[in-house]
């Protein structure tokens, strides 16, 4: 039982390893890591560990880029 368990976390660390592979080409600008950090204690979010926040870090810097890059093109029916 505790091979499948190790496995399993194994898994899911490989996984958000990959799935955070596009952001670790592109380095993060100061202005993503303020707008975060604001973001972050505006929520009162608090993480378990540095690992979670990390990837926390990740996922909102890869929405807002999406959101920025949809918000730049021309002729918008919904502004995001």
């Amino acid at each position: 039982m505790r091979k499948i368990i190790l496995i399993a976390l194994s898994l899911a660390a490989l996984t958000s390893l990959v799935y955070c592979q596009d952001v670790f080409s592109e380095s993060l600008a100061v202005e993503e890591l303020i707008a975060y950090n604001l973001w972050r204690q505006k929520n009162g979010r608090v993480y378990n560990s540095d690992e979670e926040q990390f990837f926390r870090q990740i996922v909102f810097v890869e929405n807002k880029r999406k959101v920025d890059n949809h918000n730049s093109q021309n002729q918008l029916s919904l502004e995001l």
